[in-house]
């Protein structure tokens, strides 16, 4: 009986150390060298004391709106299989499609 009672904590051990998932708090965002991503460093820090129209303005000359850009096509196409998912009531399909690559 306890060798069944050892097997089932390593077991539990074990799953509760593999279902961790993040282990990092926040959203990670790409370090670019440009304003856009030297104000959102400042945020994460928690200094708020940052020229917002500055931080807005800086957004379209930044490398992540770049990236946005380029990504559209693909994010649209995907917004539209979401909604398409949603309208039908098929909430494994919207996770499936949600989860990340």
């Amino acid at each position: 009986m306890s060798i069944i009672k050892h097997l089932f904590c390593l077991i539990f051990l074990v799953t509760g150390f593999l279902s961790f998932g993040q282990t990092q708090n926040g959203i990670m965002i790409p370090k670019f060298n440009d304003k856009y991503s030297d104000f959102v460093q400042q945020l994460e820090t928690g200094n708020t004391d940052i020229d917002y129209t500055a931080f807005r303005n800086s957004f379209p000359d930044s490398k992540q709106f770049n990236v946005k850009s380029e990504r559209r096509k693909e994010y649209d196409s995907l917004k539209k299989e979401v909604y398409k998912a949603i309208d039908k009531s098929d909430y494994q399909e919207v996770i499936k499609l949600t989860k990340p690559y």
